[in-house]
């Protein structure tokens, strides 16, 4: 199930800690596409309260069955519509006086009155559902998307399992030092060293708002005769030569595919959304599926969604405590970080603070 976004708590060595806004130096809110819940957690005419972008929002679904978010206070007396409100015929209906607004924002109705206040309007959140997931477009100055999301040929074929997700996490830190994670050759080695034992850069590819880093690396671990693989038998130490592939969507989202050959080859996509709550914490959430393997697909994709859990539960330890550096200094094997930096750029207004150091 969904992390309740409501009321995000502060939990671990997160708690009580600096705010990110105060250790980056941009914005903690990015223009781009944010997912806010799965679509499997919102049936028909439901209603959530959502707490994003510094904001109180509601999701609900219409009558046709169509996502909907809106700012969540009434402005009437201020009711939060997400705690209480219910769908009747396609709109919400507030839980304090039973005023009533569509899926644009507009107040379509009153209770014992024939007057709507002609400024009784809330903000409307452009909103795609795609890929199973429910994403809400973010842009400070109100612009409408600049792109859609698109969707992922393995949520469609027959031959891949359905996305499992992964445990939510809320990590205190910013959307783009997450995002970068993917681009950080020297870490993979470094923190999860246990999975994979060697990698190297092959390509960077930037098109606009999308980026694609593509690597060779190979996954460390162990197999036994039960095929099971990264640590959890002790057979025999295995070097399985494999393919990774993590494309971005903004900062947002992060699609990664990897791919590890040798006896028994294996091909999976994790999706990693990137979900900014307030100024100090993130939600990550995770979706994996796997390329069907006859009866060791369950298994390997069960073995799958506990090492990305791991992997996100190390770096977690690192990035709620590192600092941000404008200018860092870096090694031949850190990868291309600041091509990444100058990329990501693009997802701030022009008035908004940027890293001075962000260019290649």
């Amino acid at each position: 199930m969904e992390v309740d976004l409501a009321s995000p708590p502060a939990v671990g060595p997160s708690a009580g800690r600096t705010p990110p806004s105060r250790r980056f130096p941009f914005t903690p809110y990015p223009t781009g596409w944010y997912r806010v819940a799965a679509s499997r957690d919102l049936g028909p005419n439901q209603v959530r309260p959502l707490r994003c972008f510094g904001r109180d929002l509601v999701l609900f679904r219409t009558t046709n069955t169509s996502p909907a978010v809106l700012d969540a206070h009434c402005p009437h007396l201020g009711a939060h519509r997400g705690h209480g409100g219910r769908v009747v015929d396609g709109s919400i209906v507030c839980p304090f006086h039973a005023w009533r607004f569509n899926a644009a924002g507009h107040c379509v109705g009153v209770p014992n009155t024939t007057i709507v206040p002609s400024r009784a309007r809330l903000r409307a959140w452009p909103v795609q559902e795609v890929n199973g997931a429910i994403m809400v477009w973010f842009d400070e100055a109100c612009r409408p998307p600049l792109w859609d999301v698109p969707v992922l040929p393995e949520s469609l074929s027959p031959a891949w399992t359905r996305f499992r997700p992964t445990r939510p996490r809320q990590v205190r830190t910013h959307v783009q030092e997450l995002a970068e994670n993917g681009i950080d050759l020297a870490h993979f080695t470094a923190i999860h060293g246990g999975q994979i034992s060697r990698i190297e850069s092959e390509e960077l590819k930037i098109e606009g708002h999308t980026l694609t880093h593509r690597m060779r690396n190979r996954f460390a671990g162990r197999i036994s005769r039960n095929t099971r693989l990264f640590g959890l038998a002790e057979d025999r130490q295995t070097r399985l030569p494999g393919l990774l592939e993590f494309t971005y969507y903004g900062l947002g989202t992060m699609v990664c595919r990897a791919e590890v050959a040798g006896r028994f080859p294996v091909s999976f996509i994790t999706v990693l959304y990137f979900l900014p709550v307030d100024d100090a914490f993130v939600q990550v959430a995770g979706e994996l599926a796997i390329r069907r393997y006859g009866i060791l697909t369950f298994p390997l994709l069960a073995l799958a969604v506990r090492e990305a859990e791991r992997a996100i539960a190390a770096d977690t330890a690192i990035l709620e405590n590192k600092s941000y550096l404008n200018r860092p200094q870096l090694g031949d094997t850190d990868g291309p970080i600041m091509p990444y930096r100058k990329w990501a750029q693009q997802f701030y207004m022009p008035s908004s603070p940027t890293p001075a150091g962000a260019q290649a």
